[in-house]
């Protein structure tokens, strides 16, 4: 019995990096991250960056002025936007 214990102990200790590894997987592209900040904000981009767990995106609207939003890239939420 307790070698059942040991083993079952091995196997859930062993599938903790591999979830995480698995969850890191699921990050958006750029292109997805662009595709929501042209959700929030029509225009064209200038720039874009993945910093961490972040996509920042600069964009020039149609109006001229330019826009930078903070896109988390776990999930497609927008993190900062200055509109």
């Amino acid at each position: 019995m307790q070698t059942l214990l040991n083993i079952l102990l091995i196997i859930i200790l062993l599938s903790g990096p591999v979830q995480q590894v698995i969850a890191d997987s699921k990050s958006l592209s750029q292109q997805e991250a662009v595709n929501i900040a042209q959700q929030h904000i029509e225009g064209r981009v200038l720039a874009i960056k993945h910093i961490d767990n972040t996509y920042r995106i600069k964009i020039l609207s149609s109006q001229g002025t330019v826009h930078i939003l903070l896109i988390n890239a776990a999930n497609g939420l927008i993190v900062s936007a200055d509109k």
